[in-house]
C-alpha cells in the first residue's frame, strides 16, 4: 500500500502498510463505529499514525501500551495541533482504512487454507 496523503502544514506523506494485527484492530473498529463522529475521528487519526509511522510525525503505535482508540486520540490531538483540518483527517483516514481492509485475509482464502489442512477423504490410513 503506497498512498500519498496530504496533511495540511505537514505536507504530503507517503504511507506504508502496517502489521496485519494493527490493521485488524483498526478496520474492525472502523466497521463498527456507527454514527459516532468522535470515534471516527480517533479511528481515522490512528490509521494515519499507523500508516505514516516511518515519517515519525506522530507517536508510534504500541499495542501492548495503547488501545486503538487511545492511540487514535493521541494522534488526533497532534494532527489538530499541527493545523490538519477535521475534514482532511476524515478523508485521509477513511482512504487509508479502506486500503488497509483490502490487506486482510478474505473468507475464500480462509476456507481454501482450511481445506488444504483437512485430510483428504480419498486417503485413509490402514
Amino acid at each position: 500500500m503506497t498512498i500519498k496523503i496530504h496533511l495540511g502544514k505537514l505536507g504530503e506523506k507517503d504511507t506504508k502498510t502496517p502489521s496485519l494485527g494493527a490493521i485488524m484492530e483498526f478496520v474492525t473498529l472502523w466497521a463498527s463505529h456507527g454514527e459516532d463522529a468522535s470515534l471516527l475521528a480517533r479511528i481515522c487519526s490512528g490509521a494515519i499514525g499507523l500508516c505514516t509511522d516511518h515519517h515519525s510525525i506522530l507517536p508510534r503505535y504500541r499495542p501492548a501500551i495503547h488501545k486503538p482508540l487511545e492511540y487514535g486520540h493521541i494522534c488526533l490531538d497532534r494532527l489538530l495541533d499541527q493545523g490538519v483540518t477535521s475534514s482532511r483527517i476524515f478523508e485521509a483516514g477513511s482512504q487509508l482504512l479502506a486500503s488497509m481492509a483490502g490487506h486482510l485475509p478474505q473468507e475464500d482464502a480462509v476456507e481454501e487454507t482450511m481445506g488444504f489442512f483437512q485430510p483428504s477423504q480419498a486417503s485413509s490410513i490402514d
